[in-house]
């Protein structure tokens, strides 16, 4: 991940008023809208969440084949924003100005925005299918959940914002991750022999 695309700096507090949202715990989704990313078991999780009254908004970031259908179905819930595609100072800026990505997918193999949403000082909820998790794993950087069912992503958004000093530790580690995959020590790491002939 490129550190200097994507850290806490673009923090600004005043991002996402532009997109008429408030100043409450964010989380968001950043990727393809599409089926095959689990994005209606995010959706659901997120017309939960909002019946109980959960205090907290979410921001779906990107375009894909089935937005339109997804939007039309869930945007009267409250709390919620579609952005569309972002891109460049755009998407650091969304990241930054985020608390947690939550990223359901269960099919993809490495998962690039979850160490672009650690860099720029994000936990992660992801599924415990799927390349995402062993990121998260590795650093305890966010939650693993089975996200085949909306209720564990309610179970682990619920929990994630109310134990403050878990998220600040998660929000901790998720730097740390990135950190340990920035492209100039993973090119120093090739660089440097790996093996000596005996």
């Amino acid at each position: 991940v490129d550190l200097t695309k994507f850290n806490p700096a673009f923090r600004d507090g005043q991002y996402w008023s532009l997109h008429g949202m408030n100043g409450c715990f964010k989380f968001i989704y950043v990727g393809r809208v599409a089926y095959e990313k689990n994005i209606t078991v995010l959706m659901e999780a997120w017309r939960n969440l909002t019946q109980e009254g959960f205090q907290a908004e979410l921001a779906i970031v990107g375009d894909g084949p089935h937005l339109k259908e997804i939007r039309k179905k869930y945007e009267h819930l409250p709390g919620l924003v579609f952005t569309g595609f972002l891109a460049g100072r755009e998407l650091s800026k969304a990241y930054a100005n985020a608390d947690v990505l939550v990223f359901p997918s269960q099919t993809d193999t490495f998962g690039n925005v979850v160490l672009e949403a650690h860099a720029s000082g994000l936990p992660a909820i992801v599924s415990d299918q799927g390349g995402p998790q062993e990121i998260v794993n590795a650093h305890q950087s966010g939650l693993v959940v089975d996200a085949r069912d909306c209720k564990n992503l309610v179970k682990a958004m619920r929990h994630i914002i109310s134990d403050p000093e878990g998220f600040m530790e998660m929000k901790k580690n998720a730097l740390i991750s990135a950190r340990e995959s920035d492209w100039g020590k993973v090119l120093d790491m090739l660089e440097t022999p790996q093996f000596v002939d005996a």
